[in-house]
């Protein structure tokens, strides 16, 4: 029992907290090696930054911005392009020649911009909430505007005098003070905290831009750079204005290391969003099982050898209709991951509605028997809980008002002769009294299968074979496994 338990356990922490931090770092890595340090020839007195790659950079940023851009409003996803487009504004401002209070206060309110969008919900660049997050963001940037040039109040003077940063250091020489490096790391711990609670590819992709932020501080902070942010470029190579997002007296490798870190950012986004669409397109919401659509591009791609197996939730409409779609779905999800848990060497699908399909590539049909009905027994054997123990009180209200409107349907439809027991349902649906022990039920499926016997026969052929061997599974007697006979 133990041992059943563990696996689940940590192929959980690897598939949902591990892989998806761990792959974006290696994209990381990777462009930083293969575009920067390797072209160059590592951190060497002969090394020069080429014009060209600075110019690939910048169009690289301008094109995954609009990328990101589209994406976003397409998907309704605001928190990975804002986040990206402040990586941008904070690049420009490290590369700025001159000091001045608004440089100092930009270090400040971008990343209280990051730790603003960390609470931001996915609902579209341009949603209501998203809305008030930006007015959030700008309240404090018009009034600190109002206050120092209207007002005459020596706010960066006051927040200066309070700094914890040494001022001989080259941080304070950028104006970046402590209250800005506590609020980055305000950001940090918040972005942790929301992937532990919610661990996700598009968590992990903001986690790292948030990385990202911090490496370009530590890089425009550094006491001396290396030889190849010094060296610049080649006599022969066009001029630093030719870097349309590089600021007044920039140094062209600083700007080729800034650069380079906003569009490995870029970059992460620009694949999260494409993960995301991918999701959409192929996984099922409700299960997390792969998809109709999936499933039909595995078919196109089978061998000569395989088994599908379909899969039908007994009784699912009436179990539905006594206990609600709530209670369900959470059935469907059950027998969801018990199925990926247990569906290898094969592939658990989402068909439609309570049916899956299990495929198994290579397997013949009593091999295939025997791993289908491992699963079955597994499903059969699950106690699953109708009510937890709070139930009865969140219900309790909304019981009172569904017997309310029980008793006014009843009487409004005697003359139709129709009539609903909405009341009595309720409190038999959700009832319950204080310690009341959840009532367990069983849930059990029933299988069809079916395997390629003759070369000639192709795949949707196979799928129909199976579902008529369902079909016999529930004439059967249900929670069985049938397999076809032609």
């Amino acid at each position: 029992m133990l041992k059943t338990m563990e696996i689940p356990t940590i192929r959980r922490i690897l598939g949902d907290y591990l892989l998806p931090i761990l792959v974006p770092g290696a994209v990381f890595f990777a462009v930083f090696i293969g575009v920067i340090y390797l072209p160059m020839g590592g951190f060497s007195e002969a090394s020069r930054i080429s014009q060209v790659v600075l110019n690939l950079l910048d169009a690289a940023l301008v094109i995954g911005m609009m990328a990101i851009f589209s994406f976003s409003l397409r998907y309704f996803r605001a928190r990975g392009f804002y986040f990206t487009l402040l990586l941008i504004i904070q690049m420009w401002f490290f590369q700025q020649e001159e000091l001045t209070n608004g440089a100092y206060w930009a270090y400040i309110f971008i990343p209280w911009a990051f730790l603003v969008f960390m609470f931001a919900r996915e609902r579209g660049i341009f949603s209501p909430h998203t809305r008030l997050l930006l007015l959030c963001i700008a309240v404090p940037v018009l009034l600190r505007f109002l206050l120092e040039q209207y007002a005459g109040l020596p706010l960066t003077r006051w927040a200066a005098s309070l700094d914890l940063v040494p001022p001989d250091s080259k941080l304070a020489e950028l104006g970046i003070s402590s209250w800005s490096l506590f609020l980055y790391a305000g950001a940090l711990i918040m972005g942790i905290i929301r992937y532990v609670l919610r661990p996700g590819r598009d968590m992990a992709a903001v986690l790292w831009i948030l990385v990202i932020s911090l490496v370009m501080i530590r890089m425009a902070g550094m006491e001396s750079y290396p030889e190849l942010v010094t060296a610049g470029l080649d006599s022969n190579e066009l001029t630093p204005e030719f870097m349309f997002l590089a600021g007044e007296g920039v140094e062209p490798g600083l700007h080729g290391f800034l650069a380079l870190a906003v569009f490995t950012a870029a970059l992460l986004e620009v694949v999260t969003l494409f993960d995301i669409s991918y999701r959409m397109a192929y996984q099922d919401q409700l299960t997390e099982l792969p998809g109709r659509r999936a499933f039909d591009d595995a078919l196109s791609n089978l061998g000569k050898k395989y088994s599908i197996v379909m899969v039908d939730v007994d009784k699912f409409k009436s179990f539905n209709d006594s206990y609600g779609h709530d209670v369900g779905d959470q059935v469907l999800k059950m027998v969801a991951r018990i199925m990926s848990a247990n569906a290898r060497p094969g592939t658990a699908y989402r068909y439609g509605g309570e049916e899956f399909v299990l495929l198994y590539p290579g397997l013949e049909a009593g091999e295939a028997a025997q791993l289908a009905d491992s699963i079955r027994r597994k499903i059969a054997g699950y106690p699953f809980a109708l009510r937890k123990f709070f139930r009865p009180y969140r219900h309790s209200l909304s019981s009172r008002r569904s017997e309310s409107v029980g008793r006014k349907a009843v009487s409004g439809n005697r003359k139709t002769g129709h009539s609903r027991s909405g009341g009595s349902k309720s409190r038999e649906m959700q009832g319950g009294v204080k310690g009341q022990v959840p009532k367990t039920v069983s849930i059990t499926v029933s299988m069809g299968l079916s395997q390629r016997g003759d070369s000639s026969e192709s795949a949707s052929e196979v799928l129909k074979q199976a579902d008529q061997a369902l079909y016999a599974a529930k004439e059967g007697g249900r929670n069985r496994l049938e397999a076809f006979r032609g």
